[in-house]
C-alpha cells in the first residue's frame, strides 16, 4: 500500500499531449496487429487504457455533481440571505414601535446588515 503511494507521487502528471499519445497507440495497435511493438504486454496496455477510460468518465461525472451541488448551494444561500433581510427589516420596524424584545434583536442583528454607501468618492476631511 505505502509503496503504490510512493510510486504513485513519483509518476508525473500526464499532459493532454501525452494522452493524445497514448490514445494514438491505442488506435494504431487496433488497426494493425503488426505495428505494435512485441515487447509491450498489449493485453495489459488495454486493461489499463481501458480502466484510465473509465475512470476518466467518473471524474467527469462527480466534477459535474460537484458543479451542480455548488450551484444549488449559491441559491439557498441566496434564498437565506433574504429571508435575513426581510427578517431584520421587520424587526427594525418592530423595534420603532417598541415592541418588546425587539429593540435588543435590533441591536445584535444591526451589525451584520450594515448598510453601503452609496458614493464611492472617499468623505471629505474637515478643515
Amino acid at each position: 500500500m505505502y509503496w503504490e503511494r510512493h510510486q504513485r507521487r513519483l509518476q508525473p502528471r500526464r499532459t493532454s499531449d501525452e494522452r493524445i499519445g497514448m490514445g494514438f497507440v491505442t488506435y494504431r495497435k487496433l488497426c494493425g496487429t503488426c505495428l505494435g511493438f512485441p515487447e509491450v504486454d498489449w493485453a495489459e496496455f488495454n486493461k489499463d487504457h481501458s480502466s484510465r477510460n473509465s475512470m476518466e468518465t467518473m471524474i467527469s461525472r462527480l466534477e459535474s455533481l460537484i458543479t451542480r451541488m455548488n450551484n444549488a448551494k449559491t441559491l439557498h444561500n441566496y434564498d437565506n440571505y433574504q429571508s435575513a433581510l426581510m427578517d431584520y427589516s421587520y424587526t427594525t420596524y418592530k423595534a420603532g414601535t417598541s415592541a418588546p424584545g425587539f429593540e435588543n434583536k435590533y441591536k445584535d442583528l444591526k451589525q451584520f446588515f450594515v448598510k453601503n454607501s452609496t458614493s464611492t468618492l472617499p468623505p471629505e476631511e474637515k478643515k
